[in-house]
């Protein structure tokens, strides 16, 4: 199983479907330790999923999408954006990447490509031996950041 679904609150079952939260099954925290982008844990996310079962593309909140999923070491991961610093009209975005489960190890800024209007995206080329967690967050050529309200994106890389 890809992924664990846990619901948000005790408001009612008319609540439900909006505050879903995911986990990815393979390591999960149990509750009440780590934040949400130490524990993998993404509100809203929604994936498209193959025959198989497994996630090809998840979309984020905040207007990130990374595919494949689950994030695998020694994979090739894209990473799509249409967040806040996109649709302010950025002319220039940066992937701002790292490795590790608390302090980042590898950073570096990826220059994103447009795709689309509004749509940006940048590929990371995982390390065969890389099996923490992938980080990221975004900025533009001023210097203005998107890190997702400061817990920045944080997803569990898989080993196989």
């Amino acid at each position: 199983m890809l992924w664990q679904r846990k619901y948000g609150g005790d408001r009612g079952d008319e609540s439900r479907e909006r505050d879903v939260d995911f986990e990815f099954a393979s390591e999960l925290t149990p509750p009440g330790l780590g934040s949400p982008a130490k524990t993998g844990r993404t509100t809203g996310a929604r994936s498209k999923t193959t025959r198989g079962g497994t996630a090809k593309e998840s979309s984020l909140m905040g207007g990130v999408s990374v595919s494949p999923m689950p994030v695998t070491a020694g994979e090739r991961v894209t990473v799509k954006y249409n967040g806040l610093l996109a649709q302010a009209g950025a002319d220039t975005l940066y992937l701002h990447s790292g490795f590790g489960s608390r302090d980042w190890r590898s950073v570096s800024d990826i220059p994103m490509t447009q795709e689309k209007a509004g749509t940006w995206k940048a590929q990371v080329d995982l390390d065969p031996n890389e099996t923490s967690r992938l980080n990221f967050c975004f900025k533009d050529r001023a210097n203005n950041w998107d890190n997702n309200y400061g817990l920045n994106w944080s997803l569990e890389i898989h080993n196989g």
